[in-house]
């Protein structure tokens, strides 16, 4: 992995992102800024899009030193970390004293994923290859961007259900669990960037749609099976209500499907929907529909909160202002996951911006890590080269890191990572504190060494590693039987 703290090294890095042609872009097509306060700064006053002002750059809680911040490290420091407790013994199980317990992380608890690109997991390229390395290194977890969506699974778009299928497999092969996206988006056609692919919808009666909506849900989820773990159940419920707003349809419907959903998988089902945490305009909304249907029975596992961050249309949520959010949200019992996190600036030979985009990341991370009801951050892609909105990636397309990209290294396996070591005490025991995941954890003294995997969570126990002869170290550390007695 190469480190890259220049702002202007590849091809990219002069380039300006076409902001007419995100979901914003659509807002404004369908002429619904207004209406829904979308292009807005932080202080809510109206910005034209791709106007960066001096308030947005300056947001409120940037600045080094910042009170927010340090409350929020003190909650990560109690929330994201457990107690460690390692007891050694040798062979014959006496405890070993000035025994050197090596403690090293191998993957966080947290969901630190990203969006993948089918083409690049399935492909023989060079860059393919290097995707795939570059993913497993990075991220915890995964969701397909395209190759699930209908468009893309039935064959409109021209991609491959095969070559889907291998993606996800290929993801359960290397032990990465995979999110579904989406069984809903209540689009007819592909207009929004998604939808359900129904041909002559308005030849359809409500009975004759909600049995197709209804018969593409279980299907899907069906053909899909159990390569996910989860699925965007309704994607985009706020932004488009184009199905249930027919006659005939209504929250019924919306209830019909996700029992749909229910009972064709056993994957979670979450909301997926923007304007929450970049930006505000749907956050009430959201919470209202989740809130309804929750009180009408719907299994509702989890609430998705897409996290696109754009600089130049004014999607600059501070982070007091997220943390208040998923307080809010937390009234719900359910876990928030932030489904499609990036950052983007209008362009990357701008200093300001590339520093703006550094703190940003830093800041959004923060406030998410921090709070408990919040359980992961997916990336919406990490690489130049295939990233719908390219100067929110964390390498450029020569694949050197950029500035942001190396601010959320530092972050996941640096400052929120536990590499630690000591000698056991006089009664063999070793402990400590670290971030909660999966270690490897390796003991010796003299010639004698054991070590294991393990899991560190506040469920744990103490773990014991029995130190053996040399060529006979075979996976001898377990949770100890006698921790609660002792």
């Amino acid at each position: 992995m190469t480190d890259n703290n220049s702002h202007s090294t590849s091809e990219s890095d002069g380039r300006q992102d076409n902001i007419s042609i995100d979901r914003r872009g659509y807002l404004q097509t369908l002429g619904a800024l207004g209406v829904l306060g979308v292009g807005t700064t932080v202080a809510g006053t109206p910005t034209a899009a791709a106007q960066v002002s001096s308030e947005l750059l300056n947001y409120d809680g940037r600045s080094d030193g910042a009170e927010w911040r340090e409350t929020a490290q003190k909650r990560i420091e109690e929330i994201r970390k457990t107690d460690i407790e390692v007891e050694v013994i040798g062979p014959g199980g006496q405890p070993m004293d000035e025994a050197t317990v090596d403690i090293e992380m191998a993957e966080h608890e947290f969901d630190f994923g990203s969006a993948v690109s089918v083409s690049h997991i399935t492909g023989d390229g060079e860059d393919d290859a290097i995707y795939r390395e570059t993913f497993r290194e990075n991220f915890n977890k995964a969701v397909i961007e395209n190759g699930l969506k209908y468009p893309s699974f039935l064959g409109p778009w021209g991609d491959s259900k095969a070559e889907a299928k291998a993606t996800l497999d290929w993801l359960n092969e290397h032990d990465v669990p995979s999110r579904g996206h989406y069984l809903v988006w209540e689009g007819f056609d592909t207009a929004s960037g998604g939808g359900m692919s129904i041909d002559e919808s308005d030849s359809r009666s409500p009975e004759e749609l909600q049995q197709l909506i209804v018969d593409r849900i279980q299907n899907h989820a069906l053909d899909v099976g159990d390569r996910v773990t989860e699925w965007d159940m309704h994607n985009h419920p706020i932004w488009q209500s184009n199905f249930r707003d027919r006659d005939g349809l209504g929250w019924d419907a919306v209830l019909g499907w996700w029992n749909a959903g229910e009972q064709a998988t056993d994957a979670d089902l979450y909301t997926n929907e923007m304007g929450n945490v970049a930006g505000d305009f749907f956050r009430q909304q959201h919470y209202d529909f989740v809130k309804r249907l929750l009180a009408d029975g719907a299994s509702v596992d989890g609430v998705g909160f897409m996290g696109h961050v754009q600089l130049p249309n004014g999607n600059v949520t501070p982070p007091k202002e997220m943390l208040s959010t998923f307080d809010q949200f937390a009234k719900l019992d359910l876990p928030v996951l932030i489904t499609e996190f990036d950052v983007q600036i209008e362009r990357r030979n701008d200093e300001k911006q590339v520093d703006w985009q550094v703190d940003f990341v830093r800041d959004f991370l923060t406030a998410a890590f921090s709070h408990e009801a919040v359980e992961g951050v997916m990336s919406w892609g990490f690489w130049a080269g295939d990233h719908w909105r390219p100067t929110g990636a964390y390498y450029n397309e020569d694949w050197t890191l950029r500035p942001h990209g190396e601010k959320y290294m530092d972050l996941v396996f640096d400052e929120w990572w536990t590499d630690e070591n000591g000698k056991t005490d006089d009664n063999g025991r070793y402990t400590t504190r670290g971030f909660k995941g999966s270690y490897k954890v390796t003991a010796k003294k003299g010639s004698l060494s054991g070590e294991d995997t393990v899991t560190f969570d506040d469920t744990t126990e103490t773990v014991r590693v029995e130190l053996v002869p040399p060529g006979r170290n075979d996976s001898n550390a377990s949770p100890s039987k006698n921790s609660e007695e002792e």
